[in-house]
């Protein structure tokens, strides 16, 4: 006798499968160093380029609290679209590449955690920084760096 999932499996299950959906491509498997951008990540960026700046226009001229949260998250939409492009190449990566991707990332999210909380508690002090001018530049070349020293290590 078969038996018959839950609707919170069946649920959970298509949802994985969504998931796997979205984040699956058929990619080619690299070898020795990642794939440089393609044509749809640098139409992403240009897009969330534009995105930016018309938020910054846009928010100085809408009054009302709601056009003025559509304006505020709409460069959301193409950070998402990079996210989405970012997961489907590393998975096409080979075992290697995918590890080193892995390091480099956990190190940013760590340093940048550890940032964050440390500009903070300095706010608590009285200390005026802005965390998200720093990371705005930081995050990437801190990225760059721990994939630097990843590749170094497991070369």
């Amino acid at each position: 006798m078969v038996r018959q999932p839950s609707p919170r499996e069946a649920v959970g299950d298509a949802l994985q499968r969504g998931l796997f959906r979205l984040f699956s491509v058929a990619m080619p498997v690299t070898r020795g160093r990642a794939r440089p951008a393609s044509r749809g990540t640098l139409g992403w960026l240009l897009a969330y380029v534009l995105s930016l700046v018309v938020s910054h226009i846009g928010l100085r001229h809408a009054s009302p609290a709601l056009p003025r949260i559509g304006i505020a998250l709409l460069p959301l939409v193409p950070v998402v679209a990079l996210a989405v492009l970012s997961v489907r190449r590393v998975l096409g990566m080979d075992e290697l590449e995918r590890r080193l991707e892995v390091v480099a990332l956990a190190v940013t999210a760590l340093v940048t955690w550890l940032a964050l909380g440390t500009c903070w508690m300095l706010a608590h002090a009285g200390v005026a920084l802005d965390p998200a001018r720093i990371g705005f530049l930081g995050i990437p070349v801190l990225y760059l760096l721990a994939r630097h020293g990843a590749r170094r290590r497991y070369a």
